[in-house]
């Protein structure tokens, strides 16, 4: 029996194997965090911000008068000049181009360092691998320590210019109070640029409490590797010898939860710098999770549902109550329990964490699991049953089912997770000794893993696509405000048009250091998922290196083994995105960047009035030049996106055929039933996301 089921359950197995390389996972983690961040948001702003700060020099020769009117007490915090109002916006421009500059320079430092971290991963790999525990503990501390450096030293190029583009952003801001108050403007116009400076202000903070949020990782991930551990030991615990496959089942699930804490770390902490700050202004709207805490039970959704679709073998193939196996069969009573105990501990564990509609949706789904449990139980005994009970027994079973598949989907998503992802090595190998007993829930698992990665992949598509709109929305914008300055004489500026450009320039600006907050969140993380390999996780696995097998397929210290690979190997992940992103934005920036910031110091160092006409001739220059930059960029994003679009729909047909021929056929009925739940649960969790993040894309 256990080799027949062997048979059965390999090709499936191997099929997900041979899809899911590290290379496709890091492929895979790309794809699902394209909608958040990618070098399109980096540059699509760049050219026409560089384009703002030469406008604001040809500005600058206009109109003259004092600003410190009405200056602070204390006087002002970035005006150098507050007598003149066109060195101020001298000033501006030349804090932009040392923006620019420093942005590109430590791009190329990100870019380099980044690709030193696939050598090192491969190491570490090597070092984990090891039987013996005395020579994980020498050596694998070097390769770690070299991906940490690594990160930290990304973490402080990325701070760098993050607060290049913060000096400037706040420049900008206190030099609208300080010129509209000292021309004494009406009313609206003030009340706008102190709405404008209030914004600017709250997405700081968020973005603070962001990074904040991801620096306490470190100790969050410490306590999950924590539970992980207690989780495995009592389901170990709970599983009969011989029931491998359900054992690896759990133990799969269980490391699923684990990456699904870390990738979903990634997404909360970029939306919720955001989400944060919008829900501050004006906002009145409950937090469904995003940006916020998420319940534990978030992370643990294919362990729940792991245990409800064992619940599914006590049903026949009609769909209904088997009493032959209930009744009869010897390890019916143990897989009960076994559900029925797991179900308890994971409803206690979502009762003592934060309050969210997630965590009332799995309260909900393991109260239902348990008393179909208990009625099993009641089943079971020799007793006179009717068939309405048995009929509505049959039909709660189901009805659990689809509600964990709709809260797994709904969790992956709100996570970044996909739901075919690579097995850590000893799993995999553990695996291969799989027997008959999980049959059933491996095919099961495995429909709802194909299906779900298909519907995240296309979900993320939508966002991209609507990330993609946008991006094309506000460069209009912007284009147009530029295009009616460039046509108007210096005497035809008037100060509503320079406080105009001004606002315009703080939102081009803002979207370009948004985009390398970003950058200090994905190296802070990657920073801390390292901290904790060498801490916590390579000290437990010591710990537990000479203790005996506790089962005959997996052992304790080859699940922290897994561990130690899941973290390391997501932390790659991020690398592999970085370098990308770096590499791309260093080959555009010098392309079509790079000359026009250079251009932009060679206009500053004209004199509006005394260089009149070869001023003039720069400037027309210097804007066309920026112009067809734009324009070049525009296209080569329009080329990634038909490039994304197509690998994403390559990922998702390499999924679908690999894995769904070895399926047994499904009737056409039951596959579209199942793909309506998990599209639907999956886009619900995107679209939530992206009603608290309006702003990324608007």
């Amino acid at each position: 029996m256990e080799g027949k089921g062997s048979r059965a359950v390999n090709p499936v197995q191997n099929a997900f194997k041979a899809i899911t390389k590290a290379s496709d996972d890091r492929k895979d983690t790309e794809l699902l965090l394209k909608p958040y961040s990618n070098w399109e948001q980096f540059l699509m702003p760049g050219p026409l911000s560089v384009a703002i700060l030469g406008e604001i020099i040809f500005i600058s020769a206009g109109e003259d008068f004092e600003i410190d009117k009405n200056a602070p007490e204390k006087g002002f915090e970035y005006i150098k000049y507050p007598k003149s109002f066109r060195a101020s916006l001298v000033q501006v421009s030349n804090q932009g181009w040392e923006a620019f500059q420093e942005a590109h320079k430590n791009m190329d430092q990100i870019r380099l360092h980044s690709l030193t971290v696939p050598g090192d991963m491969k190491d570490a790999v090597k070092f984990i691998m090891q039987d013996d525990p005395e020579i994980t503990k020498e050596f694998l501390p070097i390769p770690l320590e070299n991906i940490k450096s690594s990160a930290d030293k990304c973490l402080k190029l990325a701070e760098g210019v993050e607060k290049k583009f913060d000096l400037v952003i706040r420049l900008i801001n206190e030099l609208l109070e300080a010129c509209t108050s000292s021309k004494g403007v009406y009313e609206e116009e003030l009340h706008q640029i102190k709405i404008t400076k209030e914004i600017t202000e709250m997405k700081e903070k968020a973005a603070k409490e962001a990074k904040a949020e991801v620096e306490k990782y470190h100790k969050k991930m410490e306590d999950q590797m924590n539970k992980a551990q207690e989780d495995y030991k009592a389901s170990m615990e709970s599983v009969p010898v011989g029931w491998n496959a359900v054992g690896m089942g759990i133990v799969e699930s269980l490391g699923s939860g684990v990456k699904s804490f870390i990738s979903g770390g990634i997404c909360t902490a970029m939306l919720s710098s955001i989400a944060k700050g919008l829900s501050t202004i004006g906002k009145d709207s409950k937090s469904k999770n995003v940006g916020g805490s998420l319940n534990n039970i978030i992370f643990k959704s294919d362990l729940l549902q792991c245990f409800t679709s064992m619940l599914l073998s006590f049903l026949d193939k009609d769909g209904n109550i088997d009493m032959k196996k209930l009744r009869k069969e010897k390890d019916s009573s143990s897989m009960i329990k076994l559900c029925e105990g797991n179900l308890k501990r994971l409803q206690q564990e979502a009762e003592n964490g934060v309050d969210c509609e997630d965590k009332d949706a799995a309260l909900e789904i393991c109260k239902a699991g348990i008393e179909i449990c208990e009625e099993l139980e009641m089943l079971a005994k020799p007793q006179q049953v009717d068939a309405k009970t048995m009929e509505n027994l049959a039909a709660e079973i189901k009805k659990v089912q689809t509600k964990s598949i709709q809260f797994a989907s709904h969790s992956k998503a709100l996570t970044g997770s996909m739901g075919v992802t690579a097995t850590p090595p000893h799993m995999a190998e553990a695996q291969s000794g799989e027997g008959e007993s999980g049959l059933g829930m491996a095919t099961s698992n495995a429909r709802f893993k194909v299906e779900q990665s298909s519907a995240q992949l296309r979900a993320s598509q939508e966002m991209y696509e609507k990330s993609f709109e946008n991006m094309k929305k506000n460069n209009k914008e912007l284009e147009e405000v530029l295009e009616t300055l460039r046509k108007c004489d210096i005497h035809e500026i008037d100060f509503d048009k320079t406080v105009k450009m001004l606002l315009k320039g703080l939102d081009a600006l803002g979207r370009v250091k948004e985009q390398w907050g970003k950058m200090v969140l994905f190296f802070t993380m990657m920073s801390n998922l390292i901290g904790s390999c060498l801490g916590k996780s390579l000290n437990d696995f010591i710990k537990y290196g000479e203790k005996a097998l506790e089962t005959s397929i997996y052992s304790h210290n080859k699940f922290l083994q897994d561990l130690l690979y899941t973290q390391v190997s997501q932390a790659t992940n991020i690398a592999s995105l970085v370098h990308m992103i770096s590499e791309t934005y260093v080959a555009v920036s010098t392309q079509h960047l790079m000359d026009r910031v250079n251009g932009l110091g060679k206009l500053m160092g004209l004199d509006p009035n005394r260089d009149r006409l070869k001023f003039v001739a720069e400037r027309e220059k210097f804007g066309a030049d920026s112009s067809a930059a734009s324009k070049a960029i525009e296209d080569l994003v329009k080329k990634n996106k038909e490039d994304y679009e197509k690998h994403a729909q390559q990922r998702i047909d390499s999924i679908n055929d690999s894995v769904r021929a070895l399926l047994p056929p499904a009737t056409p009925e039951e596959t579209k039933e199942l793909q309506d739940i998990i599209a639907g649960s999956t886009r619900a969790a995107i679209m939530e996301m992206s009603e608290e993040n309006e702003d990324q894309y608007a």
